[in-house]
């Protein structure tokens, strides 16, 4: 018996048509993965198949799980879960400060994995001792049990991701999606990702479907494998590959004596109590380019805020920027970019590229 049915379902978000006329039969046990490129429409179908959006004509959609028939996404919202970077995007969003200094969520991470009993973000509801018993067995299972009672913006982005599957389990969906699971994951956090993916579809109680770019990233137990162009399931693949290329080097004088830009002098940063930079002593001078190696929760993303501004050194460590120890926060954002997941997430659903 089929748990979610496609019969010829289109998708228009605005006035662009996303999905073209998709037939698909969902089976329990026929875990699947998506391939393509940006903008094929990988996303929009996992969308799609969560109840999140409404196809075109509205019962062209249709659910089981073992009941009678239903195009209501209701019944979805009961049985599918899915994790994607939409989803950790309106997380990371949500735990920042806004502009008008209105405090940000103050979750940890055991609160979110809670909050996914209810389908919603926030735990406004009392979860019973069965469902805390079981939040906690998801934890430890996923190896995060030294995390559980730690805020979610001291957290990485991969250990944020395992959060969220967690979250996305503990309710014991009958089918779980996977929007580009191990993207931004260094490489041993994708292998810990793709790990917890094989071991959730060989337990026989959830049915997997992912997106991804990389036909390297589709888990043994996946035998369905389609590829998706311009909105519709092409039956030639699309490359998932991408060209090689050789950097070529630029005309920079890459000088030790330059003069400073950026120095550290026993920098520790803390986040909600916890260490996360410790008493670093580093500099940057004129003509020098750097690249930070480390995995997640190393504390990369954190450098680069405490050098962008927007953080601070704990008390007896300093930072100078361009030979100035005090600058205003609008200075240096004139004079240090910064692009980063979390600048991403600051922006609002419906803002157009232009504005």
């Amino acid at each position: 018996m089929p748990l979610i049915e496609l019969r010829g379902a289109s998708v228009w978000l605005e006035t662009q048509q996303i999905l073209k006329d998709l037939n698909w039969t969902l089976e329990p046990g026929a875990h699947f993965a998506v391939l393509g490129g940006n903008g094929a429409g990988k996303s929009t179908l996992l969308r799609l198949l969560a109840g999140q959006i409404w196809p075109r004509p509205h019962d062209s959609r249709i659910y089981e799980f073992g009941a009678h028939k239903t195009w209501s996404p209701l019944r979805a919202r009961e049985n599918v879960a899915l994790l994607s970077p939409e989803i950790q995007e309106r997380f990371v969003r949500h735990l920042q400060d806004g502009p008008d200094n209105e405090k940000g969520w103050d979750l940890t991470a055991r609160i979110a994995v809670l909050a996914g009993f209810f389908g919603t973000e926030l735990l406004y509801q009392t979860p019973t001792a069965q469902q805390e018993e079981r939040a906690d067995a998801v934890i430890a299972e996923l190896g995060l049990a030294a995390l559980a009672e730690r805020p979610l913006q001291t957290l990485s982005q991969g250990q944020m991701r395992r959060v969220l599957l967690a979250r996305a389990l503990v309710a014991s969906p009958q089918v779980l999606l996977l929007d580009e699971a191990c993207s931004g994951l260094d490489s041993a956090s994708r292998d810990e990702m793709l790990e917890l993916i094989e071991r959730t579809a060989q337990s026989g109680q959830t049915t997997v479907g992912m997106t991804t770019h990389r036909e390297s990233e589709i888990v043994p137990s996946i035998r369905t494998v389609v590829t998706m162009k311009d909105g519709e399931i092409v039956q030639d693949p699309v490359s998932t590959h991408f060209p090689s290329f050789e950097a070529q080097p630029l005309a920079v004088q890459n000088s030790e004596t330059g003069e400073a830009l950026i120095e550290l002098k026993n920098a520790s940063v803390y986040l909600e109590g916890n260490p996360i930079l410790k008493e670093l002593d580093w500099e940057l001078r004129r003509g020098q380019h750097v690249a930070i190696e480390g995995g997640n929760g190393a504390g990369k993303t954190t450098f680069l805020r405490l050098l962008r501004g927007e953080l601070h050194p704990a008390f007896g460590g300093k930072i100078v920027r361009f030979g100035q120890q005090k600058m205003a926060r609008a200075e240096i954002g004139t004079r240090i970019a910064f692009l980063s997941p979390a600048l991403q997430a600051r922006y609002a659903d419906q803002i157009t590229v232009q504005t």
